[in-house]
């Protein structure tokens, strides 16, 4: 006997064409439920990952950011009991933070102002690679020690004072410049651009105390879906922004907030941001945080060449375009964020199959594997660099040198001088009579021998290095100088 549920009966069940148009119904309503729920993410601005806020004032309107709580980073010593000397007048004499020192940012110096008659006054302003990294207790390997020697050495009378900082960015040479401006400056020398990007990173950083990173990365490009996956799927790791016990941990953390921040900047294919060409065939980022930096440092420069002319008297103005060194890796390189999942994947294939064919000594097949995977994703800086590598390896330098600049222009987060920076000094030497560009030198064009015997790392110096660097400094000086020069004493 069978029993029915009540009110069953076969006139009720609904015919196959009527169950396929209802599920077809409920497959539209679903479809349109994400795309209204997605047009409304985006309509309201929801962000679909935890990106990092900018720090303000970077952006179209530029203005330096400086570090908090910042002290002078020079003191004017308290008037000597001792009776001046006849002729003396006003002398001051003027040190270093005795914090900056302490802190290890600057070297323990002290001058007096006005310098003594007959003296040359030489101030150095730049980062660490001014400060003398890895000379720290070798000071007379250093460049600005070594510029005195080279201008003694033609009889000059030189006094090359080096007020570099660890860590120091064109803001902070900017801020020094600004402290010595009446302290008797004959010139000055400025070696510094490794530490923009640093700058940058570190203003990420205050600004994004609460921020933190995942490893995890979307494929998807729709917001509804990135936002389900970050809010749902686990994380693989987290890090506070803030957190972090070594130096190592720092960096670390500054590259996941770069990274952050550029790669929705690039995740749109048709956006005017992604890297390009230039006119010289090389490529060149165009992101908004790219270009802040560029602006920043491009307004730094244009002060400190106001700097200069404002001095009394009115002082030159060296600028050293400081050179990179094309053999360290880059410290960020992203795989291209518009690509989708099976790009991406092919991508990585190519590169490992190029890094074993490598390993058995097929550089050809190798060469023409990284070929392939730059084709797909032309944004990987470390492509790039793992290709201009492998150029060296088969003797072809200028293949090398341009893949390498290529791998420079596109690491996210360089900490070494961008070929932008050098343009813009050329253009200020080009626009302003009291500053000179000072070229390194053909010895820095080879990047396999010069990053082999001029650098100690990717931005500080070896001793021939910094050597070779002082001797250009001097002869720019002396070239612009040789009018003055035979009027100081030798010997001060």
């Amino acid at each position: 006997m069978t029993t029915r549920l009540p009110g069953a009966s076969h006139g009720h069940r609904l015919s196959p064409g009527r169950r396929r148009s209802l599920r077809a119904a409920a497959m539209l309503l679903g479809i349109a439920m994400l795309v209204g729920a997605e047009l409304l993410l985006r309509l309201l601005g929801v962000p679909s990952r935890a990106e990092p806020a900018l720090p303000n004032g970077w952006g179209e309107d530029v203005r330096l950011v400086t570090p908090d709580n910042r002290e002078s980073y020079l003191e004017i010593l308290p008037a000597s009991p001792d009776p001046q000397p006849p002729g003396a007048g006003n002398t001051r004499w003027v040190r270093t933070s005795r914090k900056m020192v302490s802190d290890r940012f600057m070297r323990d110096l002290q001058y007096q102002v006005p310098p003594r008659a007959g003296i040359f006054r030489v101030f150095c302003f730049g980062g660490s690679a001014t400060l003398g990294v890895p000379f720290d207790e070798r000071p007379r390997l250093t460049f600005p020690y070594r510029t005195q020697q080279h201008l003694d050495q033609v009889g000059i009378g030189a006094q090359v004072i080096n007020l570099g900082g660890a860590s120091f960015g064109s803001q902070q040479v900017l801020e020094v410049m600004e402290q010595v401006r009446s302290h008797g400056a004959s010139a000055f020398v400025v070696y510094s651009g490794n530490n923009e990007f640093f700058n940058y990173a570190l203003a990420l950083q205050r600004m994004n105390a609460g921020w933190s990173a995942s490893t995890h990365r979307s494929v998807s490009r729709l917001h509804i879906f990135r936002l389900l996956e970050n809010t749902l799927l686990p994380r693989d790791e987290q890090q506070p922004a803030l957190q972090g016990d070594s130096p190592m941990d720092a960096a670390r953390i500054q590259n996941e907030m770069v990274k952050e921040a550029i790669l929705s900047t690039l995740a749109d294919p048709k956006s005017t941001e992604r890297p390009t060409r230039g006119p010289d065939g090389r490529m060149r980022r165009r992101d908004r945080h790219y270009q802040a930096v560029m602006n920043t440092w491009a307004d730094n420069l244009e002060r400190m060449a106001r700097i200069s002319e404002s001095a009394d008297p009115p002082t030159d103005l060296y600028i050293v375009d400081i050179p990179a060194n094309l053999l360290e890796p880059p410290w960020l390189a992203i795989q291209d964020p518009a690509l989708g999942g099976i790009q991406r994947r092919r991508v990585e294939k190519l590169l490992k199959k190029a890094a074993l064919a490598r390993e058995q000594d097929r550089l050809e097949d190798a060469l023409e594997l990284y070929d392939a995977a730059i084709r797909i994703d032309p944004l990987n800086a470390r492509s790039r660099y793992d290709r201009g590598m492998l150029q060296l390896e088969l003797g072809r330098r200028q293949a090398a040198r341009a893949d390498l600049l290529d791998a420079l222009e596109l690491d996210m987060n360089p900490g070494r001088p961008l070929p932008a920076q050098s343009r813009t000094i050329r253009e200020l030497a080009e626009s302003r009579p009291l500053v000179h560009l000072v070229e390194p030198g053909p010895e820095f064009d080879d990047p396999e021998s010069a990053g082999r015997e001029f650098f100690h790392d990717s931005c500080h110096l070896s001793a021939k290095g910094y050597d070779t660097i002082a001797k250009a400094v001097a002869n720019e000086i002396l070239a612009h100088e040789s009018e003055q020069l035979p009027s100081w004493a030798p010997g001060g």
